[in-house]
């Protein structure tokens, strides 16, 4: 038996599929997005309202046995779906791929490009701030390493201007130009 929990029910589902297809003994699997939101104690301390958390990554560790109530078995013809979706995907052979609409598809380098310049303050900023406006305001679903990377494109496509060199990558003055 091979038991899962997906972050939500498009990118870690494809990614696993290929070694669930062939797998016998049956699959079951936990899909965050289908469970009820739980509730932290620090949650409650600090906002006192229920949150839902997207990511896997956004549980504590005492959220996990929690999240057993929400197994279901995944059958074998879902599982074979997923696996050649993942193929497809990995045969497109793009730089990235993102959940759009609800499905996971290949998109370009620049894809969030948009989303970060929006974000972009008035006047000078730092690195680290563009990036913690874009990772708490956007909801992307993306690293801030991604987000860093994608600022020092933007820098060398001349979108943003670099003002000064910081001690560190993320405390770099930035402006647009």
């Amino acid at each position: 038996m091979l038991q899962l929990c997906f972050g939500d029910s498009v990118k870690g589902s494809l990614t696993c599929a290929p070694h669930m297809s062939n797998t016998v003994g049956g699959v079951t699997a936990v899909v965050l997005s289908s469970a009820k939101p739980l509730e932290t104690p620090l949650q409650k301390a600090a906002f006192a309202v229920y949150r839902t958390l997207a990511a896997l990554g956004e549980r504590g560790p005492y959220e996990m046995g929690a999240l057993l109530k929400y197994e279901r078995p995944l059958p074998a013809a879902a599982r074979h779906a997923l696996a050649a979706r993942w193929r497809t995907l990995q045969a497109e052979n793009a730089p990235l791929r993102a959940v759009v609409d609800g499905q996971l598809c290949s998109v370009p380098a620049d894809f969030y490009d948009t989303a970060i310049l929006e974000k972009v303050p008035a006047g000078n900023f730092l690195t680290a701030q563009l990036i913690g406006k874009v990772l708490s305001e956007c909801n992307l679903g993306i690293s801030d390493q991604l987000i860093y990377r994608r600022i020092e494109r933007l820098v060398k496509a001349g979108k943003l201007t670099q003002v000064t060199q910081g001690s560190g990558p993320y405390e770099n003055m930035l402006r647009l130009p």
